[in-house]
């Protein structure tokens, strides 16, 4: 199975802490101390509030683990651990593994905020009351006047919340709807930007369940934007909460190309992938040091959606190593972008299967992946609009 996470090393860092950490306040306890030995595990707590010293609520924290010795899932995969802040600003994550991590504070409205957690952290004489103590304060994003608002209603309960972070650092303001899927409504929000990847299962049933508020959505005008649904989630199966010709299956690691030809990018012009190769890429793999070179995307769509008039399949790119059946696809990544235009209302469904990650978290310096991050950023804004 191929590893999709793209890392927050690099630039991207560098950037966080010089642009949105620059106006920043953490609260570190005991910094400096030191003592023999570390605690294996320990609850990281603290309080985040705005420049005026107001707590904020619903703040997503999310760990970001930087080494290979933390918790892995049976799949193999880093554990994430995430909470989000209460009404006095306050969160706790419990019994976090001794490692490198980076708290990433997200917050509609906000500019988000990095803070690191190291091993220092978990040496017992800088220990407040047995707890990391990781507090900050969020700074006001800019409003942007140009497609930010009204806020965008979001669905994303995955472990890394990388739609909630795309979103969050270019200012697009937004509404979670997890557990609030039967109040969307087109008259309230434009767009829906869905992101779901591969360790979250059951809150798909949300969207199942909500089939018809969607279709009703979509018929009223309002478009969606499926970020991160990707090969783990729905492997070979339709997405069930689309109906008729909307209808969608992603056929990746176990599945043939429906003749697809590698590399093809069929509408050049589409301004998801206005001066973007899908060629050529290299970036840096979190939780490593290699670097991946050349990287061709791999991926297909359901042979039906290529034979309905209201699809646009704007890029897809397969790799020419993969192989049908069980073998092992050697490509890097996989990446779909295609488009639907509701009849109905001409409003539409964006399939983006992951192809942005190689900027937002990846190398930022690499040019085709600043103008995928912001051509992504320009379409969800244009859909606001």
């Amino acid at each position: 199975m191929k590893t999709r996470v793209i890392n927050y090393f690099c630039a991207c860092l560098v950037l966080f802490c010089l642009g949105s950490c620059r106006d920043t306040q953490f609260e570190i306890t005991n910094e400096g101390s030191s003592s023999s030995g570390s605690t294996q595990f320990a609850d990281v707590v603290g309080t985040v509030t705005d420049s005026q010293g107001n707590p904020i609520a619903g703040v997503a924290v999310v760990t970001i683990p930087f080494n290979r010795e933390v918790t892995l899932d049976s799949n193999g995969r880093k554990v994430i651990q995430q909470a989000v802040t209460d009404a006095n600003g306050r969160y706790q994550i419990d019994e976090l593994p001794q490692g490198t991590y980076k708290l990433l504070f997200l917050a509609s409205g906000f500019i988000k905020v990095s803070v690191p957690v190291g091993p220092v952290d978990f040496v017992p004489d800088n220990l407040v009351n047995g707890q990391i103590n990781k507090g900050t304060v969020l700074q006001v994003f800019p409003a942007q006047n140009d497609g930010d608002s009204p806020a965008v209603a979001l669905f994303d309960p995955e472990d890394k919340q990388r739609m909630t972070e795309l979103l969050t650092a270019h200012g697009i303001r937004y509404q979670s709807m997890i557990g609030q899927m039967n109040q969307l409504d087109a008259n309230n929000f434009n767009v829906l930007v869905i992101g779901l990847d591969a360790t979250v299962f059951s809150p798909f049933s949300e969207l199942v369940t909500n089939q018809a508020v969607i279709d009703n959505f979509l018929a009223n005008g309002g478009s969606i934007y499926i970020g991160q649904i990707n090969d783990f989630t729905v492997e070979a199966t339709p997405i069930p909460f689309l109906i008729g010709d909307q209808q969608f299956a992603l056929h990746t690691e176990d599945a043939p190309f429906n003749d697809f030809v590698s590399g093809n990018i069929v509408d050049p012009n589409h301004p998801l992938v206005a001066g973007v190769s899908f060629t050529d890429w290299s970036y840096i793999e979190a939780g490593q040091q290699t670097v991946k070179q050349n990287v061709v995307f791999d991926a297909a769509l359901k042979s039906s959606i290529e034979n309905s008039p209201n699809w646009n399949i704007v890029v897809t790119t397969p790799a020419e190593d993969f192989t049908s059946g069980s073998g092992t696809v050697l490509a890097e990544s996989d990446v779909i972008i295609a488009e639907y235009t509701d009849p109905r209302s001409s409003s539409k469904i964006v399939l983006n299967q992951a192809a942005y990650y190689q900027s937002t978290f990846g190398d930022v310096t690499d040019a085709n992946g600043i103008r995928l991050t912001n051509n992504v950023i320009a379409y969800i804004k244009s859909l606001n609009q």
